[in-house]
C-alpha cells in the first residue's frame, strides 16, 4: 500500500503556532517527516515506524500512538467489536525459559494421571514373575536296571494372578516302561496334561511308575514342559525342568574268549560267558552274536535259532543259571580288512516291542592270508544277496597262489542246501551247466531241504594236480532256481539258499583245508507284472484300453504300488469301479497309481484295467505311458521287491 500524506487539522496548526513553530501547510519539514508503514503477513507486525532523531513533537506523537494500540488491544481482550484487521496484530513469542517451565508443568501433570489410574487399575501385588512358577521333577538320579521307579511331577502358580490355557507335557526316557500314570494323561501315551486354569497359589503333581532300561552308566533325561498364558497376557510362555539318570547297576555280567590272531579258512572258536545275578521277569532277552561279513558259523552250542540269535528269557521264564556258556565255531574268508572284531550283544526286547541293549562283550583278532587263496562268487557277489524263482545262478570258484610254495592234489567240494519238497529241490539240478563236469552227488538233509554236492579234482581239472606259484584256477558254473510251473512254491518251507565251499590239498606232504566264503541266497515271492494295451476310438477320439497284471504265488505280498506317468493330451483317465486296490491319478504331475495293501498266495493274479482317452493325438510323440515302477513287500521274507515294467507306446 503506498504511503498517505499525513493531513493536519487546524488545532495542530493552532497548536504549532503557540510552539512557535512554521505554520505553513505548503512548506514541508523534511527532517521531521513521520512515516508509518504497514505490512500485510500471515502474521505481520502491527506498526513499524522509522525516526531518525526524536523530538518533542515525536515524543507526544509517538506516545498518542502508543495509546491508540493500547485500546486496540483492550477491545480485544474484552470481546469487542473492532475493524481493525487482526492479521496486524503481531504475536510475540514468549521467553524460552518460560515456556520450558511451561511445558515441564504440563507433562507432570499428564504423567502424574496415568500413575493415578495405574495405581487403582494394575495394583503392585499383581505383578508377573516367571520365577513364581513352579516346576519340579522329584526322582532318583541313580536306578536299578530293570527296577520299578517312581517320579513325581511338581507344578504350582505362587503368584497373585491365574495362569490360563495351562498345559503339562512330558518326553520320557528312551529306555523307560510306563507301568501306572496318576492321574493319567489325555492320550494314550499318557505324556500330555490339560490344567485349563491354574488359580492363585494353586499346586499340583503328575506320579508316573515305570522302568528304566538301557546300557550300564548310560544317561537318561526326563523333561517336563508347562506351557501357559498368564491373566491379561496374550503371548505364551513356556516352564522346563529336566531330571538325569543313568543306571548304574545290572543284574548282567558279558564276557567273551576267542584268539588274537585268525587265519583264512582256518576255524575259529568263539566263547561267550553271561552271568546273571537277578532276573528279570515278563520280558524277552535275547543274546545276539556280532561278526564281520566275511565271517560264516559251522557250529553253535546251544544251537542258533533261525534268526542267528541265542533266546535267554521269554515271557514264560520263572527262573535262569547264574552262568551260561555259549560257543560258536566259523571260519573266515578273504575279506577288506586284515583287523577284525568279533562280540556279542544282550538285547531285551519289552512288552512295548522296544528294544534295549543290556550288556555288550568285544574281541579283537588279526587277520592273515592263507598260502593258497581260495574264494566263491555268485552272480558276481562275494556276500549275501536276494534273487526270485526262475532266475540264474552263476558260480565262480577263484584259486589263486599267491605264495612261492607248491601244492599239489587239490580237491574242491561245492555244497548248495536249498528248500524242498522232499527230494525235489528248489534248484534246477537237471539243467546245471559245468564244462569241467564235476561230480553231482544229492544229499537229504531234512524232508524241507536237500543238499547238492559237486566235487572237482585233477581229472576233471588238471591243473588241480599241481598248483605252483602265481597259479590261478578257475571254476564255473551255472544253475538256474526253479518258477512256479516246475515245483509248487507256497508249498516250499523256508526261503534261503546256502551255498559254500571248501579246497583240500597238500603241503609237505600234509594234507589241509581251506573254507570259501559261505553265500546265502534270500529267495523273493515271484511277483511279476504285465503291462496290455488295446486301442480303440470313442467319439472320434483314440482311447487305450490298458491293462496293468499282477501274478504272484510264492510268499504273501502286502504295500504294493504300481505307479507309471502319463504323456502328451490327455481327456480322460477312468477304471472300473470293482478293482482290486485303489487306483489315483495326479492330473497335475499327469501320474497314475495303483494301491494294493495285500495279495495273499491263495489269489494268484489281480488285473486293474486303465481307460485313457486322448483330447488330441501328437503325431511327434512315441510314448503313452512311461515304464511302470512295481514295488511290494514280502511278508515272509520282509523284504522289498522294487523293478520296472514295460512302457505303454502310442
Amino acid at each position: 500500500m503506498p504511503p498517505q500524506k499525513r493531513k493536519f487539522s487546524s488545532k495542530k496548526i493552532d497548536d504549532d503556532k503557540k510552539a512557535g513553530l512554521p505554520t505553513s501547510r505548503k512548506k514541508v519539514v523534511k527532517k521531521r517527516r513521520i512515516t508509518t508503514k504497514v505490512i500485510s503477513k500471515p502474521t505481520p507486525k502491527l506498526f513499524k515506524k522509522t525516526m531518525r532523531k526524536k523530538t518533542p513533537l515525536r515524543k507526544k506523537k509517538v506516545v498518542k500512538e502508543k495509546k491508540e494500540i493500547e485500546n486496540f488491544l483492550d477491545d480485544i481482550y474484552e470481546n469487542k467489536k473492532s475493524s481493525r484487521n487482526m492479521n496486524e496484530i503481531e504475536m510475540k513469542k514468549r521467553h524460552p525459559i518460560i515456556k520450558f517451565f511451561f511445558t515441564l508443568i504440563l507433562l507432570g501433570g499428564f504423567f502424574a494421571g496415568i500413575a493415578w489410574v495405574g495405581f487403582f487399575t494394575f495394583p503392585g501385588n499383581k505383578t508377573f514373575t516367571e520365577d513364581s512358577v513352579k516346576l519340579t521333577i522329584e526322582g532318583p538320579k541313580y536306578v536299578n536296571l530293570g527296577a520299578t521307579t517312581t517320579y513325581r511331577i511338581n507344578y504350582g502358580n505362587l503368584q497373585k494372578m491365574d495362569l490360563d490355557n495351562v498345559l503339562l507335557s512330558i518326553k520320557y526316557p528312551n529306555g523307560f516302561e510306563i507301568i501306572e500314570v496318576l492321574p493319567e494323561g489325555k492320550n494314550s501315551t499318557n505324556n500330555e496334561w490339560d490344567l485349563d486354569v491354574l488359580n492363585p497359589k494353586e499346586t499340583g503333581y503328575i506320579e508316573i511308575t515305570g522302568k528304566m532300561y538301557g546300557a550300564l552308566k548310560q544317561e537318561q533325561s526326563l523333561r517336563a514342559f508347562l506351557n501357559y498364558s498368564p491373566k491379561n497376557f496374550e503371548s505364551e510362555l513356556q516352564t522346563v525342568a529336566t531330571l538325569t539318570n543313568k543306571i548304574d547297576k545290572t543284574p548282567f555280567k558279558l564276557s567273551v574268549t576267542g584268539p588274537d590272531s585268525v587265519v583264512v579258512g582256518n576255524d575259529v572258536e568263539y566263547k561267550f560267558t553271561l552271568e546273571t545275578t537277578e532276573l528279570i521277569l515278563g520280558q524277552v532277552i535275547e543274546l545276539v552274536p556280532q561278526f564281520p561279513e566275511n565271517f560264516y558259523i559251522t557250529e553253535s552250542e546251544p544251537e542258533l535259532n533261525q534268526d542267528k540269535i541265542w533266546m535267554v528269557v521269554d515271557k514264560t521264564t520263572t527262573s535262569t543259571l547264574e552262568k551260561q556258556e555259549f560257543t560258536i565255531v566259523g571260519k573266515y574268508s578273504e575279506g577288506e580288512f586284515d583287523k577284525l572284531t568279533a562280540g556279542v550283544e544282550l538285547q531285551l526286547y519289552t512288552n512295548s516291542d522296544q528294544t534295549y541293549s543290556l550288556a555288550k562283550s568285544e574281541i579283537n583278532s588279526l587277520l592273515s592270508k592263507n598260502d593258497l587263496g581260495f574264494s566263491l562268487a555268485i552272480n558276481g557277489s562275494t556276500k549275501d544277496f536276494s534273487s526270485t524263482p526262475d532266475e540264474l545262478l552263476t558260480i565262480s570258484l577263484r584259486i589263486k597262489n599267491s605264495s612261492k610254495e607248491e601244492f599239489s592234489d587239490a580237491r574242491i567240494k561245492l555244497w548248495l542246501d536249498a528248500p524242498a519238497l522232499k527230494r525235489d529241490s528248489l534248484l534246477d539240478w537237471a539243467e546245471v551247466s559245468d564244462d569241467n563236469d564235476g561230480d553231482i552227488q544229492g544229499i537229504q538233509l531234512t524232508d524241507t531241504h536237500r543238499r547238492g554236492q559237486i566235487i572237482w579234482n585233477k581229472r576233471h581239472v588238471p591243473a588241480l594236480g599241481e598248483i605252483t606259484s602265481d597259479d590261478e584256477v578257475v571254476i564255473d558254473l551255472n544253475i538256474p532256481i526253479k518258477n512256479s510251473n516246475e515245483i509248487n512254491l507256497s508249498e516250499l518251507q523256508g526261503h534261503v539258499i546256502n551255498i559254500t565251499s571248501e579246497i583240500s590239498f597238500k603241503k609237505d606232504g600234509k594234507e589241509k583245508v581251506i573254507s570259501s566264503n559261505p553265500i546265502n541266497i534270500t529267495i523273493n515271492s515271484d511277483l511279476t507284472f504285465e503291462n496290455r494295451d488295446e486301442v480303440t476310438t470313442e467319439d472320434g477320439k483314440e482311447v487305450h484300453n490298458v491293462t496293468w497284471i499282477l501274478n504272484n504265488s510264492l510268499h504273501p505280498l502286502e504295500n504294493i504300488k504300481v505307479s507309471a506317468d502319463v504323456y502328451g493330451n490327455i481327456d480322460s483317465i477312468t477304471t472300473e469301479d470293482t478293482i482290486d486296490g485303489k487306483l489315483f491319478y495326479d492330473e497335475k504331475n499327469s501320474k497314475i497309481t495303483w494301491e494294493i495293501k495285500q495279495m495273499p498266495v491263495e489269489v494268484d493274479i489281480f488285473a486293474l484295467p486303465i481307460k485313457i482317452k486322448l483330447s488330441k493325438k501328437d503325431l511327434s510323440q512315441e510314448i503313452l505311458v512311461s515304464k511302470v515302477h512295481i514295488e511290494a513287500t514280502d511278508t515272509v521274507t520282509k523284504e522289498t521287491l522294487s523293478f520296472m515294467g514295460e512302457e505303454v507306446e502310442l
